[in-house]
Formats: C-alpha cells, sequence, structure tokens
C-alpha cells in the first residue's frame, strides 16, 4: 500500500500519514478528517454532548463511504471503456478503424494460410523478405513464392485491382532464374477491424477479399520506383487458384 501523507484508499483524506495496517485492507490513521456528504462508519454510534460531533475510531481504523467508492468505481471503469475524440466523437477504448500496416500484414497471411491448408498445402511464414518473398506454400515437391499486400482502401478500374509495387520487388519475383513461382497476393481488408474475423455457430468470415497476380516472367521495367501491376478481381485466392499456380509451377519444371 502507498504510503503518503494525506490520501487514503478510496478518497477518504487524512490528516495524518498512511500506514499499512498488519491485518485487514484499511489503512491505520490516527485522524479522519470529516468530509462534508461522507459519514465514517467506525463500528460506535456518534457521540453528541454539546460538542461538535466527531467519530469514535476503533483500533485505529476508519471505514469510508462505500457507497459514494462504488460510484467513483464505476466512474472510473466507464471512463476506461470509452474514449473522446478531440472533435467530441466518441470510440471504443480499443480503437478499431482500418488497422495498422502491421496488422494488416499479419492479417493477410490468414488468407493465404486457409487457402493453402484447404488445398493441402504446407506454408512458411518468411521472417526476412530480402527476397521479395513474404510467404512461401509447398507441395511435396514445388514451392510458390508470395508477396503479400494488404489495403483497406482498393482502386478499382476497368476490374482491376490497381497496386504501385516497387519495381526492386518486381524484379526479384518475375525473375525466370528463382526456383519458386513468384506471386503477387493483394488482400483487401474491411474499413473497421472489428469486421475483419467474424465467428459464430453458423461458420466463420473473413472481410473481404484475397487477390494474386502472378509475376514469373513477366517483361522488364524501365521504372525505377514503382510499377503499377493490375490485378483482375476475378483472380481471387481459393484453393483451387493455389493449385493451379501450384501446377504452373510444376509444368515450368516439366518443360
Amino acid at each position: 500500500m502507498l504510503e503518503q501523507a494525506g490520501v487514503a484508499r478510496c478518497g477518504v483524506r487524512c490528516s495524518t500519514r498512511v500506514l499499512p495496517r498488519r491485518t485487514g485492507c484499511w489503512p491505520r490513521v490516527g485522524h479522519a478528517e470529516r468530509i462534508p456528504g461522507q459519514r465514517p462508519w467506525t463500528g460506535s454510534r456518534l457521540r453528541s454532548g454539546g460538542r461538535q460531533a466527531r467519530a469514535k475510531v476503533t483500533r485505529g481504523v476508519v471505514f469510508p463511504d462505500l457507497s459514494a467508492a462504488a460510484h467513483s468505481l464505476r466512474l472510473v471503469v466507464s471512463l476506461a471503456k470509452l474514449a473522446v475524440h478531440p472533435s467530441g466523437r466518441r470510440y471504443s477504448r480499443v480503437i478499431m478503424g482500418g488497422g495498422s500496416p502491421k496488422q494488416k500484414e499479419r492479417f493477410s497471411r490468414a488468407w493465404v494460410i486457409a487457402a493453402a491448408a484447404a488445398a493441402d498445402f504446407t506454408y512458411e511464414i518468411v521472417a526476412d523478405d530480402e527476397r521479395g518473398v513474404d510467404m512461401t506454400v509447398h507441395s511435396h515437391e514445388h514451392t510458390i513464392d508470395f508477396q503479400l499486400k494488404a489495403t483497406s482502401n482498393p482502386v478499382v478500374q476497368d476490374g482491376c485491382l490497381v497496386h504501385d509495387l516497387d519495381v526492386r520487388t518486381y524484379n526479384l519475383l518475375r525473375s525466370k532464374q528463382r526456383s519458386g513461382f513468384g506471386v503477387l497476393a493483394v488482400i483487401v481488408v474491411g474499413p473497421d477491424t472489428a469486421s475483419w474475423h467474424v465467428m459464430n455457430d453458423a461458420g466463420t468470415s473473413l472481410t473481404r477479399s484475397a487477390y494474386y497476380l502472378p509475376l514469373f516472367g513477366l517483361p522488364a521495367t524501365s521504372n525505377e520506383a514503382t510499377i503499377r501491376l493490375k490485378v483482375p478481381v476475378s483472380n481471387l485466392l481459393t484453393a483451387d487458384a493455389m493449385k493451379h499456380l501450384m501446377d504452373a509451377q510444376a509444368a515450368r519444371w516439366a518443360s
């Protein structure tokens, strides 16, 4: 228990230093300052004999007004659950929103894991994407290299998701010299993280969708910074799509 002058538990102010009691949970005090509207519980009746009423302290223990303390506790809990935006708008204590880039990155892996598992493939999360790869998916003989990108504000033009990929990663994944089959996966998430993963007894849903674009064998670019890629919205990263990508990788080595 904290030892500080003038402050006791549950907001009861004391005129002497608060000392820890040997037993129980309330501090031992020498005298409790009367606070308007609060009546100490002392275990004895207030004595009045022409003098100012005061509490008889039993064994040096003052019991504060528990109803006021309970009200204060409820107020603290309520404030902890709510926060107020500078504009005055209330929002949840855990600010959901569209999620941070790192949170989107972690969530995007769930789509690849789900599709790979449904296709009966194994997968690995790459800790260092130095080679332009965030995850790999494996059959017994072949590998697909995935670069994952997630967004909550997709740009759609002519039935395609538009994504600007850095040229270095593009060149790494399109190379015919790499052993794995380079694929870009664009995951479109919901505007609020509360909707990303919803589960009930009827099933589980992930919001919204994942799309893929094979980069292996694409032509070189003269761009220095980024290259604009168009991912068809029909390229949904399903279990069947995962199998087709693995077949493309197998055909590459068979030719």
